[in-house]
């Protein structure tokens, strides 16, 4: 038996008897269905344009905000999956280079791969935001008569 079959059958269970591998995937896939919900809602039932329509309560801009929060949840949750099947990842990556059904190349391939997703992952918190524009483009927009 491998390395990698040996860490897949060795899971940790908490008191319940559930795996925190379970746990941790039913709440990401929760997030999930309410992170497409919560688009689906903005794009279909309350499009840009949609001035104070509001649906169950609250207004786009509110819906938006629930989106936001949930797609930050899902960054994290996804971030604690990766976490938990670290090991088995660098399991798998080795024995598939080490039994040569990858070339260097391919393992190289998706080390840039996953350093191009958390560079599009940290992106926004790189940009700065130049507030000069954006007061000009307020005053042109309201106080252009």
């Amino acid at each position: 038996m491998s390395e990698c079959q040996e860490i897949m059958i060795h899971r940790k269970t908490n008191i319940y008897g559930i795996t925190t591998n379970f746990a941790v995937d039913a709440i990401l896939l929760i997030n999930l269905v309410l992170l497409a919900a919560t688009g689906l809602l903005l794009h279909v039932t309350l499009p840009p344009g949609s001035g104070r329509l509001t649906a169950l309560g609250l207004t786009r801009h509110q819906w938006g905000d629930v989106h936001f929060y949930l797609a930050i949840v899902f960054l994290v949750i996804t971030s604690l999956h990766l976490l938990l099947h670290w090991k088995w990842i660098l399991c798998l990556l080795k024995d598939r280079y080490l039994q040569g059904r990858w070339s260097m190349g391919k393992l190289m391939m998706v080390i840039i791969i996953f350093a191009i997703l958390l560079g599009i992952m940290l992106f926004p918190y790189l940009v700065t935001v130049d507030h000069s524009v954006e007061q000009n483009f307020s005053r042109r927009w309201h106080g252009g008569r």
